[in-house]
């Protein structure tokens, strides 16, 4: 009786040997292709995520890292020219906007000089710093700068404290202790581009120190039990979230995809959150989609093989239907497969492009800063006082690098629009006031150059739903380029009308104009009109493009009109709140 099953199980393998095999091989086709698929959609959304943190891990260093070299040269020049310290201090206030207080210490611990933001300068003022404050001191007083921990000030802002030795002839004299705001290192975190994610920062023991919500970085929670955190920590190594325990579920109860990545400053960290079934989205399309081929393919599999069995003369036919559907099935994957890389090739090309613009603007625009200070300083006869020629040659390099730092923030609000960095920051409010304000910054230079400047508006006040800061980079490209390509003996008029539904801003010059044939491309990045390259050597070509690229944000249109050697009109519409 055995044997006969035995016998019975034999045939019937053997009926059904092509439909077993069938099923396999798709089967396996499947897995060939689904494996592959799988780590490139991994490696994918790594790559997004890791740079995303990085563009903000970067601009967190650079940040601190420029308050604390301005605050180290702020007490190298204390030591060179100590008697000079008040007017030192003051300078450094009124550049580096972080900083909300900076004093010096003796030697002895005894505060000599205290000045504030807010309050008064006090000389010999008994002030009490916190212990992590004290820590930084002390190690200033042993000749080292430092950046101390993160507190909260009174007003609920992340601040921190920088100290940095005072050195006369090689010898300690005492330490600069500057007090960071924080506040922008928090905006960093809040504009960073991670859909439905966050970022956060640890401190070198796993306790959280900046989070864009002010509940969250209140909590201050440590996340060291995290392998990831722990991982990233302890061998300050790039985590690329393709780790096994890179995934995980956080304290809301959300199954995450996180990276992490160490910085250069204080022995911190930034981490990356992001809902794993948003970040791997297409996991789940591709797993499907395996699904549905087997399913379908297992069904037409089945149907050829009973139809194998009915038909037995239309063999040749269907094994020739198979092999079609075998190679349309290896087309389909590898053509799923190469639209998969290109498409991550061409993001990461187009982050790789925004990121080295974005790197490179932030690394010149540091020195270009550094070189107006003190060029500025050899005007102000801090060094002495300079010849007639000497002081010609130091305004012409000043006018020069003033050009160069116009040049990297129109790279930087390129880069910054282009990645999304810059959100909008969206008020109801008055833009009457705006544009006067505009064109009231250009009235001197237009007077400088003889050129007549007027301002118009129909009303008094008009409410427009806009971001303030973005709108007036626009409005000031268009003025600035009035100004620029307009004649002595020639007039500009600015002016804001309100209609029923919209608002009308135009800024109207006497200047050189466009010429008609290359009308097409003036909003184009990088172009510059012939004439304009004739009359201004100088220029980045970059300015109505932002202003474009800024107005559409707004739901807006930018147009003008112009004639050569009759001047130009440039229009600004807005829909009014």
């Amino acid at each position: 009786m055995f044997r006969e099953k035995e016998k019975q199980i034999i045939i019937l393998v053997r009926e059904h040997s092509a439909l077993i095999l069938g099923i396999t091989a798709l089967l396996a086709i499947n897995v060939l292709w689904l494996v592959p698929t799988l780590r490139s959609i991994r490696q994918t959304a790594s790559t997004l995520v890791l740079e995303s943190a990085e563009r903000i891990g970067s601009n967190i260093e650079s940040t601190m890292q420029r308050s604390s070299d301005a605050l180290i040269g702020a007490a190298d020049d204390i030591g060179i020219l100590p008697e000079q310290y008040a007017f030192i201090l003051k300078r450094l206030l009124s550049k580096e906007d972080g900083l909300q207080s900076v004093s010096i210490i003796a030697v002895d611990g005894r505060q000599t000089f205290r000045l504030d933001r807010v309050a008064a300068v006090s000389q010999e003022e008994s002030f009490v710093f916190s212990s992590a404050a004290q820590i930084g001191i002390d190690r200033a007083l042993a000749g080292e700068a430092s950046i101390g921990e993160i507190f909260l000030s009174d007003i609920l802002e992340p601040r921190t404290i920088l100290a940095a030795p005072i050195r006369t002839i090689g010898k300690i004299q005492g330490v600069l202790v500057g007090e960071l705001n924080l506040r922008p290192l928090i905006s960093f975190l809040r504009d960073a581009s991670l859909p439905a994610g966050h970022m956060y920062v640890v401190d070198r023991d796993g306790f959280q120190i900046l989070h864009p919500e002010l509940p969250e970085f209140l909590r201050h929670p440590n996340y060291i039990f995290r392998p990831i955190v722990k991982r990233v920590i302890g061998e300050r190594h790039v985590a690329d979230g393709r780790a096994r325990d890179d995934t995980y579920v956080n304290e809301a109860g959300v199954r995450v995809f996180a990276v992490g990545i160490p910085l250069a400053i204080g022995g911190w960290s930034i981490f990356a959150e992001q809902p794993r079934i948003i970040a791997l989205s297409r996991e789940w399309e591709m797993l499907l989609l395996a699904l549905g081929i087997s399913v379908f393919g297992s069904l037409a599999i089945i149907i050829i093989s009973v139809k194998h069995r009915s038909l037995s003369g239309s063999n040749s036919k269907l094994k020739e239907m198979l092999a079609d559907l075998d190679i349309s099935g290896k087309m389909l994957v590898r053509r799923d497969l190469q639209l998969t890389r290109a498409n991550a090739r061409l993001m990461e090309l187009d982050q790789m492009k925004s990121q080295f613009v974005s790197t490179a603007a932030h690394q010149l625009r540091t020195p270009l800063t550094a070189l107006e200070w003190s060029l500025n300083e050899l005007l102000e006869g801090d060094f002495g006082e300079l010849k007639k020629n000497q002081k010609k040659l130091v305004e012409d390099i000043v006018i020069a690098n003033k050009r160069l730092i116009r040049l990297v923030n129109s790279l930087l609000d390129v880069a910054r629009l282009e990645e999304g960095k810059r959100g909008m920051s969206m008020q109801k409010q008055d833009i009457v006031s705006v544009v006067q304000g505009v064109g009231d910054q250009f009235k001197k230079i237009a007077k400088e150059k003889r050129i007549g400047f007027s301002f118009e508006s129909s009303a008094k006040s008009l409410l427009v739903d806009f971001d303030k800061e973005k709108l007036n980079i626009a409005l000031t490209n268009l003025v600035d380029n009035a100004v620029k390509y307009t004649p002595a003996g020639g007039a500009i008029n600015l002016s804001v009308a309100g209609m029923e539904k919209e608002v009308c801003i135009a800024v109207t010059d006497t200047g050189i104009g466009i010429p008609e044939e290359q009308a097409n491309k003036i909003f184009s990045k990088f172009f510059r009109a012939r004439n304009a390259m004739l009359l201004e050597t100088y220029g980045s070509g970059l300015g109505l493009s932002v202003a474009k690229d800024i107005v559409e944000r707004h739901q807006g249109t930018i147009a003008f009109t112009s004639n050569v050697g009759g001047g130009s009109i440039f229009t600004i519409t807005l829909p009014r709140a």
